[in-house]
């Protein structure tokens, strides 16, 4: 995929988890929200950023499966320790980062295992 195509996905991922995560959130205001999608957006393009795709061999640790599993588990401890405006904000990064991360899984160059 290329950058605008994870842009879209991310914005698009961003709004849909936004919504779903204000309805449980004391901490929502629509500013967080537009900050939300923001970070989403931020967080679908950063491993290109990290490692930009000069190459068909450009993805490599900010690529793989391994940051990919260590991404889930911070969202998940993050989320049920702790419940602030700052979880909220990184949260949209971290989703915007997987949503990345997964896309490119899907593709036919697929994700390094270390």
């Amino acid at each position: 995929m290329n950058q605008d195509e994870h842009k879209i996905m991310g914005f698009f991922i961003g709004t849909i988890v936004g919504v779903l995560a204000s309805t449980f959130s004391e901490h929502f205001n629509f500013i967080l929200y537009l900050l939300f999608i923001g970070l989403t957006v931020l967080g679908s393009i950063f491993p290109d950023l990290i490692e930009p795709p000069h190459d068909m061999n450009h993805r490599k640790f900010f690529h793989s499966v391994l940051l990919l599993g260590s991404l889930v588990f911070l969202l998940i401890l993050l989320n049920l320790r702790y419940q602030s405006i700052f979880t909220y904000l990184s949260s949209g990064f971290i989703i915007g980062y997987l949503s990345h991360l997964l896309l490119d899984a899907m593709s036919k160059m697929g994700l390094p295992r270390y």
